[in-house]
């Protein structure tokens, strides 16, 4: 993982580690500092006083999200100039999952909501790498996949033998970020929800319902059905379940700013 996100993994798995301690290693980093600070005033958190200090926006996002969040945001310099469409349309599709995990997580219980915000932003980390690392072979995935009207992951394991969801449990376990948050990219494209923790469950729905928005990664453009059981386990009514949708189509335009702001264009 990038330095910055060693430093502060280190940092927040020890008994003795402070918010003061996690400021002073972001605070080194402006581009961090601005997300970190971008990130405690979006409409996710909605302060009621502005955050202005990368210590207060520590204590009120707590050291594990912030871990997570800016490994998220570090991510996104892995990416390189000539990628600048792709990163974008990357972005998108994991804030849009982002915003709708969390959704169900406020509207159903079960998990954390900021936590499933965090597994929602990563779920899709091994395309990422794909496309900053493998760019032509990220693209010959992404035309296999439309030519065949295939699902992505399906393309991939064609042309590798392996999937984005394989590569993304593989890199969040090495990073430590959690079993949840590895289960939920291990398990995002998965058949059969009934064994899945509620994290995993709602970045799957997500996911789906950031493709049913148009948010899609590209040659991803499929619709798909939930998972088996995944419906089932959510117990909302439909018109809740659809007010919800629409909730999070109108955030998150607002959310991908607040969140990268310029970075994301």
């Amino acid at each position: 993982p990038p330095e910055v996100v060693q430093r502060l993994s280190a940092l927040v798995t020890s008994d003795d580690a402070t918010p003061d301690d996690v400021a002073r290693i972001i605070q080194h980093d402006t581009y961090l500092t601005a997300a970190v600070l971008r990130i405690a005033n979006s409409p996710l958190h909605a302060p009621l006083v502005p955050v202005e200090t990368v210590q207060r926006a520590v204590m009120m996002l707590r050291m594990r999200q912030i871990l997570s969040l800016v490994t998220a945001a570090s991510l996104m310099r892995l990416m390189t100039p000539r990628d600048v469409s792709a990163r974008r349309t990357f972005w998108r599709h994991a804030a849009c999952a982002a915003t709708a995990a969390r959704a169900l997580a406020v509207a159903c219980g079960g998990a954390e909501p900021g936590r499933a915000f965090v597994a929602g932003m990563l779920h899709d980390i091994g395309h990422l790498l794909l496309m900053g690392n493998l760019p032509d072979l990220a693209t010959q995935i992404s035309r296999r996949a439309r030519q065949e009207a295939m699902p992505i992951q399906a393309a991939e394991r064609q042309l590798l033998g392996y999937d984005h969801c394989d590569i993304g449990r593989r890199l969040l376990d090495a990073w430590r970020l959690g079993d949840a948050v590895a289960e939920a990219a291990a398990t995002h494209h998965g058949p059969d929800a009934r064994d899945w923790s509620d994290l995993g469950l709602y970045v799957h729905l997500g996911d789906g319902i950031a493709v049913a928005l148009g948010y899609h990664m590209p040659g991803d453009e499929l619709l798909r059905q939930p998972a088996r059981g995944a419906l089932d386990r959510l117990k909302l009514a439909p018109a809740a379940f659809s007010s919800l949708v629409g909730h999070v189509l109108a955030d998150t335009e607002a959310m991908e700013q607040a969140l990268f702001g310029d970075a994301a264009a």
